[in-house]
């Protein structure tokens, strides 16, 4: 597209900025301005003279030079533009953020930024994984994307790990909008989900005290060996059904995995101090991650 549309190079705000909805992402809003002034959002940033020129990657490492001029462009404050990013937030926070794509949507609000025109807008709690509530509304949030595998419809229709999975989303969406410490959290998602490690000596020191499963070498996620967890096991037909991508982040994982890995955490926090011996001595925890989820999970007093 033209770049006309744009005033030329130069320190100041635009002539012209929209109002940013609430809780509204910060790719969002400048691609709404863009379409404002008939460019790309890319070529708006390089023209305001920000050093990323991605939108979506301003919404997770957004540095505090760039925040500066955002503010100066787009008549706010830096402190106001970072609260619409994920700027600050921990490396391990940021596994339960989507990376482009929103996971969730309000009804509600679609229909109305609809009705006003504004069907671009997309807001930060919906690409949120663990998040459960509108925050500018706070109306219920549904997939962004149907999922109708016979396992998903099975395990809402038997409704009891559902729930579950919904209390203890519940519990890490306010640890993580409260900014406390999840990483003890994705560590032990991420050990339900692997494969129970081949290393001859990190096995020897496991089975000499006592921690590891029976099993060849090449086991199922350590979820699949908790007792807690058969009727999940039931409803999904075995692991292959939800086990993620390796090294994609919670928020990648399929609906199904967040579930069982959700419902596997609370079966994990009550097995007690031996399984989780097992998990550090295979190094997928840290000591001292049990105490950090069962304070995560615990419902505030």
């Amino acid at each position: 597209m033209s770049r006309l549309w744009l005033p030329p190079r130069r320190r100041g705000p635009l002539p012209e900025v929209l109002l940013a909805e609430d809780d509204e992402i910060l790719s969002s809003w400048l691609t709404r301005l863009a379409a404002l002034y008939q460019v790309r959002p890319e070529t708006l940033l390089e023209q305001i003279s920000v050093s990323e020129h991605s939108p979506t990657i301003l919404d997770q490492q957004a540095i505090p030079a760039d925040l500066e001029r955002l503010s100066v462009t787009m008549y706010s404050s830096p402190e106001q533009i970072e609260r619409m990013t994920f700027a600050g937030e921990p490396r391990e926070a940021l596994e339960f953020v989507a990376r482009r794509f929103p996971l969730w949507t309000c009804s509600r609000c679609v229909s109305e930024f609809i009705d006003r025109g504004l069907g671009q807008v997309r807001l930060r709690t919906w690409f949120i994984s663990v998040a459960s509530l509108c925050k500018r509304c706070g109306g219920q949030l549904t997939p962004a994307r149907t999922r109708a595998s016979r396992a998903m419809r099975d395990i809402v229709a038997d409704g009891e790990p559902y729930e579950l999975y919904a209390v203890v989303r519940d519990r890490l969406a306010s640890a993580f909008e409260n900014r406390r410490p999840v990483g003890a959290v994705t560590r032990a998602m991420r050990a339900l989900a692997a494969p129970v490690p081949t290393d001859a000596r990190v096995r020897y020191i496991a089975r000499k005290r006592g921690r590891m499963p029976i099993g060849p070498d090449r086991t199922p996620p350590l979820l699949w060996q908790l007792a807690g967890t058969r009727q999940l096991r039931q409803l999904m037909h075995g692991y292959r059904y939800w086990r993620p991508p390796d090294a994609r982040p919670y928020a990648a994982w399929p609906l199904t995995g967040q579930i069982a890995a959700t419902v596997g955490l609370t079966v994990l926090t009550a097995a007690g101090m031996a399984m989780w011996g097992l998990l550090a001595d295979l190094g997928l925890v840290d000591h001292g991650d049990l105490l950090v989820v069962k304070d995560i999970l615990t419902p505030d007093q």
